[in-house]
C-alpha cells in the first residue's frame, strides 16, 4: 500500500486553516507554496492541510499522518474512512489548525502511512528567517 499512497493523493495544500462552509464546500485561508519566511525564533505559525484523496475502492480505509519539524516528531494523526457505492472516488480531508512551535530554522515534512508501518514522504517545507513572513507568527 505504501508505494501507491503518493498515488492516491491528488490535492495537497499547505494552509493557515480550512472551514468547511454548511453545504460541504471547504474553505482554504492562507494557502503557501514553497518554503516560509519567519520573522523570529522561536514563534508559532498556525498551520493546516487539506488534502484530496482517491478511493478507488469501496470498503473501509486506513491512514496516519505524521509530522515532524527540525527532526521532532509534532503530531500523529490517524484518519478512518469508510466509502460507500458512490461515483466520485475522491476525499476531501482536512487538519483542524494547529500551532507550530518553530523554535529553529528547519523543514516540516508531512508523512502518510496506510496503516502497514511504512511512511512516505508527502510534502515537506522548510522555515527560514526572513524580513517578509507569508503567514503571520502568532505570539
Amino acid at each position: 500500500m505504501t508505494k501507491r499512497l503518493s498515488k492516491l493523493i491528488k490535492t495537497i495544500v499547505f494552509c493557515e486553516e480550512v472551514r468547511q462552509e454548511a453545504n460541504g464546500k471547504h474553505i482554504v485561508i492562507g494557502a503557501v507554496g514553497g518554503d516560509l519566511k519567519v520573522m523570529g525564533f522561536p514563534g508559532r505559525v498556525p498551520i493546516a492541510l487539506y488534502l484530496e484523496i482517491e478511493l478507488p475502492e469501496i470498503g473501509h480505509h486506513s491512514f496516519d499522518f505524521r509530522l515532524t519539524y527540525a527532526g521532532e516528531e509534532s503530531l500523529q494523526l490517524s484518519l478512518q474512512i469508510d466509502k460507500h457505492d458512490s461515483p466520485n472516488p475522491i476525499a476531501s480531508i482536512f487538519t483542524p489548525r494547529l500551532d507550530l512551535l518553530t523554535k529553529q530554522p528547519g523543514d516540516l515534512v508531512v508523512e502518510m502511512s496506510g496503516g502497514d508501518g511504512e511512511w512516505t514522504e508527502i510534502l515537506r517545507r522548510s522555515f527560514q528567517l526572513g524580513d517578509s513572513p507569508p503567514m503571520p507568527q502568532m505570539g
